[in-house]
């Protein structure tokens, strides 16, 4: 007849002691405990009774190790763009770069407006004579240097172009200790303001101011000695700009 089960509601404590080392293991007969190998001290079956209260938590147990790393999340949206921060200080001037390539040449500009008209430049005017004329009378010096002549007309020269007479110099071969000359340029039939005075014993003079002249003027030299000695002879330049 077999064994029958033991009832839920009983509780089976064994208290032994172990014999020969071995592992014990416990067959069970009705309310019969048998321990192979183990010396059975005594054995008791209770019916269990009411749970007893939960006893405290026990302390926590130290930490495990870490677990492995997860998977990369997936990357999240971009946040709204910040405030531009202040502008930092200016760095420190670079090198200079290399000359570039000359470019290519612009266009011809157009002409400028015409310019003022400029002087005419240095012109010279030139009559002589190779004595005094004698004569308390006015003379004309020649443009062929001979004898002052009375006739005007073989001391003409006409003007090259138009131009402003500033300067008249006249020269002596030597000095004249006796008589002063007056010499006066002339244009078209006109004394000028171009006239000066060869004093007695000098060999030079000359006189500087401003007579406009056009191209076709007449020019001329008219001579008057202060006593009738003949004087030396005489070269004049008459200078236009």
């Amino acid at each position: 007849m077999a064994n029958p089960p033991l009832s839920p509601a009983l509780s089976v404590r064994l208290v032994s002691q172990k014999t020969d080392g071995q592992i014990p293991r416990i067959t069970r007969a009705s309310a019969l405990i048998v321990a192979e190998n183990y010396a059975l001290r005594w054995v008791s079956v209770t019916a269990a009774g009411a749970g007893g209260a939960t006893g405290a938590t026990g302390a926590t147990g130290p930490s495990g190790t870490a677990g492995a790393a997860g998977a990369t999340g997936s990357t999240g949206a971009t946040g709204a763009t910040g405030a531009a921060g202040s502008a930092g200080s200016a760095g420190a001037v670079g090198a200079t770069g290399p000359v570039g390539a000359t470019g290519a040449t612009g266009s011809v500009g157009g002409t400028g407006a015409t310019g003022a008209t400029g002087n005419a430049g240095l012109i010279e005017y030139r009559w002589g004579s190779d004595a005094g004329s004698g004569s308390l009378s006015t003379r004309y010096l020649d443009i062929r240097h001979t004898t002052p002549s009375s006739a005007e007309l073989n001391g003409r020269l006409f003007a090259q172009l138009a131009a402003t007479l500033t300067t008249l110099r006249v020269y002596a071969d030597t000095a004249n200790s006796l008589a002063s000359c007056v010499i006066t340029l002339r244009k078209n039939g006109v004394d000028t303001l171009l006239t000066l005075v060869l004093a007695a014993s000098a060999t030079s003079a000359s006189v500087s101011s401003s007579v406009s002249v056009v191209q076709g003027d007449v020019l001329s030299v008219s001579y008057t000695q202060s006593t009738t000695e003949n004087n030396t002879a005489l070269g004049l330049r008459l200078v236009a700009f």
